[in-house]
């Protein structure tokens, strides 16, 4: 009955609190708040860090010829693992050849750990062989280098740190075999003509940015590709010196020379087959600085040598020609001589014109309705001749159309929707604990999220749902700057947030994509496009006259915000030289992001208490009335919570989508978070300081788009 009655009494006061806490919008965000953050943390927490396999092959029971998996590797073992783990349960797989160019051999444990992955994993009863190429030299150019005995006309080249699923593989086969002369990859990329360049013809190289903005695409990269194998015995006979040297120097381009010399070989346009790309692995080659002018300088190079590479490919007489039927004999799959010529069938002809029209056209979506043509001749192929009309719509399989559709649609819905409102929540929960709970100390209130944090990626890692790596002191020592920086920026951000208004909040951070623009110069001499130069003058104008028109400016805020930027400009600045060393000093050879962030949380615990008893923090809390409410620690628990769902749902959202779309979507989000902010919390606002705001938000849309091109 003591117990009831306690019970009872806590009850009535914590609804006495909840009445007194604040208004009904505050109580209204907080319970939106806690439904999301519990949805997301347990509902996706292992699909967003660690992908796991759960397809069910569903294609024709016939015998087919299956293809190697080639697969380059490099001090990064529990990739590795994954990778191998995954791939052996793909249906038509017949070998696996690991490209190992380390200086140590594979050891013994590695090799009857894989061995044993690849024999539980198979299906059906089949045999996978697995295989260790060893060179002695370190050089990418051995990821292309030719093996004497393969079994299979298909290779699959792959990198260690993406994962397909097995379904979206098996189409890309499949269509490969309607066209086995051209590169079918996963990964598109672009190259267009610099036209500021008057004197000589030069290329500039473009990313996946260049290839979503501008609708087109010009390559297909080995990270994720099919080809023939006789392509391997060209790259590695025919491929000039001096292309293979600039390779080996740079550590960089190899898979462009690889889609050069297939284009070559076929003058005809790969095929980009779209499919789900899980990245287990944290950033590569391509975040160094320098990597986009590597690669057009090795671009240009090529196009120099492009007459001589298609000589030496012609003299092996090996002539890719359209308009003739090709033996896909089931049973005995055909080897490919020298001085033998691989053709394709009339429709293919077709399919490949169509690609090509629509190639130059530019158009991405009639890109996707083209590769839905190759997908129906693929499954036609036992037809002598197929038949195709040009309305192209005509030949979309209905069903399957609306089987893959939706969930193309649904899934960067979703996960962008959930990254939006993680990111909204957050910002205004933590407006909600500094400013209407009145509470003054943010390097408290930090210390309290990040612990919450770190409770959270070690439960998930006892439950196994994410992969957390084993941390050194050699690891620390090199992450620790880092730290430092981090928590500046989360201290900086905190305070600021207690003085300023959260549209100006916004609308100030556009300050960092500048700084960072500027370091990027001086430290990586990386060169901006006029028109994000224009976009970061006018950033600087809406930063200006918003603060000028600011009916509730404060210059503390103000101080505080513009630490932040440059800040959170150092910390982007400084992870790249960063996270290179810190992957080599780690036992598997590399660092997830659930491990960068478990070690940012929980290194910034030491640090934030010696701040919390510098500034007298901890007097101030312990004798604050605020830490007695129980909805305080709630909102406080949600924002911690928060903090982590960011980092879940960003990952989740750049799986389902794309750097540029997450980028634009992030740009896109500062207006409900203004229009959020100002409504919540009652801001006054004159027009010129709402027109700063307005404007400040389409330079930073600005920004995003001239970071695409």
């Amino acid at each position: 009955m003591r117990g009831s009655l306690y019970s009872r009494r806590f009850l009535q006061r914590f609804r006495q609190l909840l009445i007194s806490a604040g208004s009904v919008k505050i109580k209204l965000l907080l319970t939106c708040c806690i439904a999301f953050t519990f949805f997301i943390i347990a509902g996706r927490a292992a699909s967003f860090m660690g992908w796991r396999h759960r397809h069910t092959h569903t294609g024709s029971s016939s015998p087919r010829p299956g293809f190697t998996i080639v697969i380059n590797t490099w001090k990064r073992n529990d990739l590795l693992k994954k990778s191998i783990a995954h791939y052996s349960t793909c249906p038509c797989v017949d070998s696996i050849h690991i490209v190992w160019s380390e200086p140590d051999p594979p050891s013994d444990s590695l090799q009857r750990f894989l061995r044993h992955i690849v024999q539980s994993k198979s299906r059906g009863g089949k045999h996978v062989e697995l295989k260790f190429d060893i060179h002695k030299e370190d050089s990418l150019n051995n990821r292309f280098k030719e093996i004497p005995d393969l079994k299979t006309e298909a290779v699959f080249s792959i990198d260690d740190d993406v994962v397909f699923p097995c379904t979206s593989v098996e189409f890309a086969f499949n269509v490969w075999r309607s066209a086995p002369a051209a590169m079918v990859g996963f990964v598109p990329r672009m190259h267009w003509l610099d036209k500021s360049v008057v004197d000589s013809v030069s290329y500039l190289y473009g990313g996946w940015w260049s290839v979503w903005w501008m609708g087109r695409y010009s390559m297909v990269l080995s990270k994720a590709a099919f080809f023939h194998k006789k392509y391997l015995e060209f790259y590695t006979n025919h491929m000039p010196a001096s292309i293979r040297d600039y390779i080996t120097k740079n550590r960089n381009c190899e898979d462009i020379a690889m889609a050069f010399l297939v284009a070559n070989a076929t003058r005809a346009p790969p095929i980009w087959v779209k499919g789900k790309i899980f990245e287990i692995g944290s950033t590569g080659i391509s975040s160094m600085g320098g990597h986009s002018e590597r690669r057009s300088v090795l671009q240009d190079h090529v196009t120099k040598v492009l007459a001589i590479v298609h000589v030496r490919c012609m003299v092996m007489s090996v002539n890719f020609k359209l308009g003739s039927d090709i033996d896909h004999d089931q049973e005995n799959p055909r080897v490919c001589h020298d001085k033998e010529e691989l053709n394709f069938r009339k429709g293919d002809s077709i399919v490949y014109k169509i690609l090509h029209g629509f190639l130059k056209q530019g158009n991405s979506t009639v890109v996707n309705i083209a590769t839905n043509v190759v997908r129906r001749a693929s499954r036609n192929r036992n037809l002598k001749e197929a038949e195709f009309s040009y309305d192209v719509n005509r030949h979309i399989d209905d069903n399957e159309k609306q089987q893959h559709g939706s969930e193309r649609m649904s899934g960067p819905l979703i996960s962008g929707a959930a990254y939006c409102i993680s990111s909204c929540c957050m910002i205004l929960l933590n407006k909600v604990v500094l400013s209407s709970y009145g509470f003054s100390a943010g390097i408290t209130l930090m210390l309290y999220q990040n612990l919450v944090s770190v409770i959270v990626i070690l439960a998930l890692g006892c439950l196994g749902a994410v992969s957390i790596e084993k941390f050194s002191w050699k690891l620390i020592h090199i992450w620790v700057p880092v730290n430092l920086i981090f928590v500046g920026m989360l201290v900086t951000g905190m305070y600021s947030l207690k003085y300023i208004n959260v549209a100006m909040v916004t609308i100030l951070k556009n300050v960092t994509n500048i700084i960072t623009a500027l370091g990027e110069y001086y430290i990586f001499r990386k060169h901006q496009n006029r028109k994000v130069w224009l976009a970061m003058f006018l950033m600087i104008i809406s930063a200006t006259s918003g603060g000028i028109t600011d009916l509730s400016f404060d210059a503390v805020g103000y101080t505080w915000q513009i630490g932040n930027c440059f800040l959170t400009a150092a910390y982007s600045l400084t992870m790249r030289r960063v996270m290179d060393k810190a992957r080599q000093s780690t036992v598997s050879g590399s660092l997830n992001e659930v491990s960068m962030s478990l070690l940012n949380n929980a290194l910034s615990l030491p640090f934030a208490i010696l701040l919390i008893f510098l500034f007298n923090e901890w007097d101030y809390v312990y004798h604050s009335d605020v830490i007695r409410m129980p909805t305080f620690w709630v909102v406080a628990t949600v924002s911690g919570l928060l903090g982590l769902s960011i980092s879940f749902t960003s990952i989740w959202f750049l799986n389902q989508s794309s750097p540029t779309t997450y980028s634009l979507v992030g740009s896109l989000n500062k207006i409900p978070i203004s229009v959020a902010g100002i409504v919540m919390f009652n801001v006054p606002l004159s027009v010129p300081n709402l027109f700063s705001i307005l404007f400040g938000l389409f330079a930073g849309v600005l920004f995003a788009k001239a970071k695409m091109s």
